[in-house]
């Protein structure tokens, strides 16, 4: 069994790589097509596959790629690269499809995603006030927090996380922060 996993950056590409995952470029604003998730699945060298869309906005696709794939594909729904990433190390190779999916859905699905990013427009939601350029926190995919900088941002975001049992925190940066920005907030 093997894996095809979106990738939004070449940092998440590259983490996927080295588990044995063939990647497809895509992420929040750049949805892979239908064609692309296709091609992939037939790349990938093994005879079954499980799909990893990584992203709410990949999942339309992502379904129809498994009714339309000529092996057979099994998705697990997974929406951030945290997820993904905690059902792509849950794979059993030696196990078939539905156990895989089972065992990846409930690595996948005890993840939780704080996400930091600035507001590219103003805007007003869930009683918050963004200002375009604020950093602004989501937590699961919902916005949690506004601030002024993007630690602060981060830190209400996490506050706002249900952390009772949590075993690890990882913090997962890209080409536009600095190591020792990413290492200050860990």
């Amino acid at each position: 069994v093997g894996v095809v996993a979106v990738a939004n950056g070449e940092g998440f590409a590259t983490i996927f790589r080295s588990l044995g995952a063939t990647v497809v470029p895509g992420g929040p604003t750049v949805n892979p097509s239908l064609g692309e998730l296709l091609r992939a699945i037939e790349a990938d060298p093994h005879p079954k596959v499980m799909l990893l869309p990584n992203h709410p906005n990949v999942l339309l696709n992502a379904e129809q790629a498994v009714c339309l794939a000529v092996k057979p594909v099994a998705l697990v729904p997974t929406c951030s690269m945290p997820q993904g990433l905690a059902a792509v190390l849950a794979l059993n190779v030696e196990a078939g499809l539905p156990e895989n999916r089972a065992r990846m859905e409930r690595a996948s699905s005890a993840v939780q995603t704080a996400e930091v990013t600035r507001a590219v427009s103003p805007a007003y939601l869930y009683g918050l006030e963004i200002r375009q350029g604020q950093a602004i926190g989501l937590l699961n995919g919902e916005l949690a927090a506004v601030g002024d900088v993007d630690t602060e941002a981060a830190l209400i975001t996490l506050s706002k996380m249900h952390l009772n049992g949590a075993q690890l925190i990882t913090v997962y940066y890209g080409s536009t922060v600095q190591e020792e920005r990413a290492g200050a907030l860990a």
